[in-house]
C-alpha cells in the first residue's frame, strides 16, 4: 500500500540524501515544494532525472536500489525568496499498488505566494494576494537600513503604519491635494464632510483666504474660542469677551468698521450707533421703542413710561393749546392705554393775566379754567 515516507528540507547550495526502504516497493512519488530544480538519483540502479520546481513525479527503484536516494540540489531560479517553502514530501508506492503512471510528471497548480512573504529588494510586484490567514498577518514590511524597526507595515485586516522614529513618513493623496508632512500635520485643499466631523483634541485652521467655510449648520457640542481665546463661548449658551473688545458692524460704505457694543476696564457697558445713524431699541415684533440719535432721545417706551431712581412712575407726557375756559382733549393715551394725567398745568402764552386750573380729568378729556379768554398751553403728566 501507498504510504507517506519523509519529507527532507533543501537549503540552497546543500545537496540532501533519503534512506528509504530496499525492496517491495515500486517507487517514491516525490513532490517538489520549493524553487529548487533537484536532481534525483536513485542509487543502485544506475537512474536519475530531474524534479523541477513545483512539481510531482514518480521514481521507481527497480531490482538494484540500494534504498538510498540522493538529491542534487540547484538554484536556477530567480525569485526563490518568493516561495512559501523549500522541501521536498516522499511517498512510497507499493508493489502491488495500481497507479496511473502515465499521470507523472505532473504540477502543483498553486498560488505560490500564499501565506508567505514575498521579498523583491531593488524590485516590483505585479501582484500580492493574501487569503484565508488570521487577522493582524503581516503581508507588507519594510525597514529602512540603520533603523531598529519597521518603517512601513501593512496587515490583512487592514492596519497600514508609515514611519518610525527615525523616519516619520508622509503621504500624499489625490494629486497632492491631500498630504501630510511627517509630524502630524495634514494638509487638504478642500475638505468636505457629507456625515459627521469629529475631532477629539484642538482643531486648527490656518488656512489663506476665506479659511473654514460652512455651507449649512455649525453645531459645536462643547466650547469655542475665537481670537485667540479672548471671546469664549459655553456649553450652556455663554459668551464672554474681555475688556477693551468691542462688538462692531460695517458701516453703510462696507468697508468701515464700527463699535456697537463695547465693555471697559471699569466693566462699564456702552451701545454706540454706527456712523451717523441712529442706536435704536426694538421689541420682538420689530416695534421701535427708543431712538437715541446724538443725544437726544426722539421716542421712548410709551406703553409702560419710565420708573426712576425713587420709584416714581412717569407713564407719559402730552400738551395740548386752547383758549378761554372750556373742556379739551388731552391727548394723553397717544399709545391707546385708558389711564388720565396725573397733573395738568395750563399756561397762558400771550400778553393779559387770567386765573388757570383744571378738574373734571377722563382718560380722554380735562375742563379747563382760565379767569379771561386768554389762548393757553397745557402740559399733562
Amino acid at each position: 500500500m501507498t504510504y507517506f515516507a519523509g519529507i527532507v528540507d533543501l537549503s540552497s547550495g546543500k545537496n540532501q540524501s533519503f534512506q528509504g526502504v530496499q525492496s517491495g516497493l515500486l517507487g517514491y512519488i516525490i513532490g517538489n515544494e520549493s524553487g529548487f530544480t533537484v536532481v534525483v538519483d536513485m542509487q543502485g540502479t544506475g537512474h536519475s532525472k530531474t524534479l523541477y520546481p513545483g512539481c510531482v513525479d514518480l521514481f521507481e527503484t527497480g531490482e538494484n536500489f540500494t534504498g538510498t536516494i540522493n538529491f542534487i540540489v540547484t538554484s536556477k531560479l530567480s525569485n526563490l525568496s518568493s516561495w512559501p517553502s523549500a522541501f521536498l514530501q516522499l511517498d512510497a508506492v507499493g508493489i502491488q499498488d495500481t497507479i496511473n503512471e502515465n499521470s507523472y510528471p505532473m504540477p502543483l497548480p498553486r498560488l505560490v505566494n500564499i501565506g508567505g512573504s514575498v521579498n523583491f529588494v531593488g524590485g516590483t510586484a505585479t501582484n500580492i494576494v493574501n487569503d484565508g490567514n488570521a487577522a493582524d498577518t503581516q503581508i507588507i514590511e519594510s525597514t529602512v537600513s540603520g533603523d531598529v524597526g519597521s518603517c512601513v507595515t501593512l496587515t490583512n485586516d487592514g492596519n497600514l503604519v508609515i514611519g518610525d522614529a527615525a523616519h516619520h513618513g508622509s503621504v500624499k493623496f489625490d494629486n497632492n491635494t491631500i498630504s501630510s508632512n511627517g509630524s502630524g500635520t495634514l494638509s487638504v485643499a478642500n475638505l468636505v464632510d457629507n456625515g459627521t466631523l469629529i475631532v477629539t483634541g484642538d482643531a486648527t485652521f490656518n488656512g489663506a483666504g476665506t479659511g473654514v467655510q460652512v455651507t449649512n449648520d455649525l453645531h459645536v457640542l462643547g466650547r469655542t474660542q475665537l481670537e485667540n481665546g479672548k471671546i469664549v463661548t459655553s456649553s450652556s449658551g455663554d459668551i464672554t469677551i474681555p475688556n477693551n473688545v468691542y462688538f462692531t458692524a460695517l458701516d453703510t460704505d462696507g468697508a468701515t468698521k464700527r463699535i456697537l457694543i463695547s465693555v471697559d476696564s471699569l466693566g462699564n457697558t456702552a451701545i454706540h450707533a454706527a456712523s451717523t445713524g441712529h442706536t435704536q431699541l426694538k421689541d420682538g415684533g420689530n416695534t421701535l421703542w427708543t431712538d437715541i440719535s446724538s443725544g437726544t432721545i426722539a421716542q421712548q417706551v410709551k406703553g409702560n413710561g419710565f420708573e426712576w431712581y425713587n420709584n416714581n412712575f412717569l407713564p407719559e407726557i402730552s400738551f395740548f393749546t386752547g383758549n378761554g375756559s372750556g373742556t379739551y382733549n388731552h391727548g394723553f393715551n397717544g399709545a391707546g392705554e385708558s389711564i388720565s394725567p396725573f397733573h395738568v398745568i395750563p399756561i397762558v402764552n400771550e400778553a393779559g393775566s387770567a386765573t388757570q386750573g383744571y378738574d373734571s380729568v377722563t382718560t380722554t378729556q380735562v375742563h379747563i379754567t382760565l379767569g379771561a379768554a386768554l389762548n393757553f398751553k397745557a402740559f399733562c403728566v
